[in-house]
Formats: structure tokens, sequence, C-alpha cells
């Protein structure tokens, strides 16, 4: 099972008298999948989202 997990980042600036909030979404890799990432780790990819019948597909390509 994964979880889609967003949290809120923020960022102080004007010498910590504002702070800037946004979010941040991320998707853990279970460990039976980790053989098959190891090779695009620190490469840039393009993410691909579209939702189809109730499922999310996400493709990442470099």
């Amino acid at each position: 099972m994964v979880r889609i997990k967003c949290r809120v980042s923020r960022k102080r600036y004007l010498g910590s008298k504002q702070t800037y909030e946004y979010e941040r979404m991320s998707l853990h890799i279970p460990r039976r999948f980790h053989k098959i990432v190891k090779p695009f780790l620190k490469q840039d990819l393009k993410m691909d989202v579209t939702a189809k019948d109730g499922s999310l597909v996400i493709t990442l390509t470099p």
C-alpha cells in the first residue's frame, strides 16, 4: 500500500519577519521496487500524471 503524503513547508524571509508557505507532496517507494528505481536515481525525469477509471497513473521518463 502506498499513500501520497502532503506537508506544508515554511521559508522565512525579510530578516525572519515574513514566512512563505507552500505544500510539498511525496510518494514513498516500497522496498520491493528499489532495484527497479535505482538506475534512475540522480537523473532529471519528466513526469506525467493522469487519472483513468478511478486510478492514478504516474509516468516518469528520463
